[in-house]
């Protein structure tokens, strides 16, 4: 299992960018939060969360250090997650260089090993399991989420979890990390507008 995780980790640091906005007001931390790149075009995806002005400009900082401006494209349709794209100036070449995440087309099981990858400004990792479901009604029919056993290591919104064979399962939701900070929404949930934004 050890081999697995390593494996795990080693296919999904290319995949994770660091989010920030241009928030002038004073004493604010400017970090959103981790997001996960979708295309080498530079769709990526990242939590909704209570602090979020579509005002602002936000930009993501690459495996690689650099740093791009993104446009704000939209949200799933739970308001769960925020779209964005790294965007590019008249007359220069669209941005090519991302590295797309592999999702589980899953929902994680409960006692599941998973791995979680955070951190403000490098990767930080922590290992435990799946230890409750979450359901999008009574009915318990559609898994939308689940919690996990450790408390981690950071406070990271958006940070992913991953499986043994290197595939997210899902994201830390937000908007309030004080209430949700073993909380996750289940990537398979989020599939079919992922595909939608993959469209556009």
């Amino acid at each position: 299992e050890g081999d697995e995780i390593i494996s795990s980790i080693g296919k999904n640091t290319g995949s994770i960018v660091r989010i920030a906005s241009n928030d002038p007001t004073p004493d604010t931390d400017t970090f959103y939060s981790v997001g996960v790149v979708l295309s080498r075009g530079g769709l990526i995806i990242a939590p909704t969360r209570d602090t979020f002005n579509p005002q602002l400009i936000y930009t993501a900082t690459f495996p690689d250090q650099s740093t791009h401006t993104l446009a704000y494209l939209g949200q799933d349709k739970k308001s769960t997650v925020n779209f964005f794209k790294v965007t590019h100036d008249v007359g220069t070449q669209p941005f090519t260089s991302g590295s797309p995440a592999q999702f589980s087309s899953e929902d994680p099981k409960l006692g599941q090993t998973v791995i979680l990858l955070e951190g403000k400004t490098k990767n930080v990792v922590t290992i435990g399991h799946v230890s409750n479901l979450t359901f999008e009604d009574a009915s318990q029919k559609v898994t939308n989420g689940f919690e996990i056993d450790f408390n981690p290591k950071g406070e990271v919104l958006g940070a992913p979890l991953l499986n043994l064979s290197g595939e997210i399962v899902g994201f830390r939701k937000g908007p309030s990390i004080a209430l949700t900070n073993t909380s996750f929404v289940s990537s398979a949930y989020l599939k079919s507008d992922i595909a939608e934004y993959l469209k556009k």
